[in-house]
């Protein structure tokens, strides 16, 4: 007799969680792997999808599965011909995960009602964490991105816009899920011209305050906060919403355990993060 749908699938569930932990314990134990760790939780979550959607799928209507080939179908065209699919790929991945838990929290409570719902229902979020997935990885290989700093000589301001270019680049194909080596580069090279003293430019303080706030410890957070606030009360920075100085006091307050106050960050749950001794 054929297993069930609904135990393959959480079979498989389990199977993915079960690589998941070791490969985030590998992460923390090892240094060396962190730069891998994205990648390799990528992979994962694309091949739990896809695994998944190969059992919910032959039983399901037509309809159904036209329409998850259609998406997938979209989301290659969009990888290949877009710069930006990347972090559209990361939102629907991340929303498809909290759909995903959100509608097996419903078909357990119904459970507990002696009804047995079909977990066909799964279908729509296991789709969108495919196309989060697959969008990532599609768009970042074959994105042209150049090196993470200049290969070449530059004048103070020309090397941070470079920087801050192809920062918020490897965010928009995905790459900063594929190398995260890239953003420890912009990050240190930022670091060794602030503390040189020679980012004072406003333009520039704002541009290397944006590569701060992508750094992971709190007093990078409030090196970001310091320098977006600089920029910012010169009145030559460019306008945003949030302004960046409210999404690094956040993050800085968040690192030191402390609750965020201004909103920007989801979740909000403070974690200290303190910097490592000579960082």
């Amino acid at each position: 007799m054929p297993m069930p749908a609904s135990r393959r699938l959480w079979l498989l569930t389990g199977g993915a969680v079960l690589l998941w932990l070791p490969v985030g314990y590998l992460s923390m134990a090892a240094p060396s792997w962190q730069n891998r760790l994205p990648l390799a939780l990528l992979i994962v979550a694309g091949v739990w999808a896809a695994l998944c959607l190969a059992v919910l799928l032959p039983g399901a209507r037509r309809i159904h599965l036209l329409l998850v080939v259609f998406a997938l179908a979209l989301t290659a065209a969009l990888s290949l011909f877009t710069r930006w699919f990347g972090i559209a790929g990361f939102a629907l991945g991340y929303l498809g995960a909290m759909l995903f838990v959100a509608t097996f929290v419903v078909i357990a409570a119904l459970r507990l009602f002696r009804k047995k719902p079909g977990p066909r229902a799964l279908i729509i979020p296991l789709t969108m964490n495919a196309m989060g997935a697959r969008g990532i990885l599609l768009c970042a290989w074959t994105s042209d991105s150049g090196p993470p700093i200049p290969t070449e000589p530059m004048s103070v301001a020309d090397e941070i816009k470079y920087i801050r270019d192809m920062d918020q680049s490897d965010r928009m194909t995905g790459m900063m899920w594929i190398d995260a080596a890239r953003d420890r580069v912009r990050l240190e090279r930022v670091k060794a011209l602030y503390r040189s003293g020679r980012i004072t430019q406003p333009l520039d303080q704002y541009r290397a305050a944006l590569v701060y706030q992508h750094a992971s410890c709190a007093d990078d957070y409030q090196v970001a906060y310091e320098l977006a606030s600089a920029a910012e009360a010169s009145h030559t920075a460019p306008p945003t919403f949030p302004p960046l100085s409210h999404l690094a006091y956040d993050r800085w307050q968040m690192a030191l355990g402390k609750r965020q106050t201004y909103g920007t960050q989801f979740p909000p749950i403070p974690q200290k993060r303190p910097c490592p001794p000579g960082h």
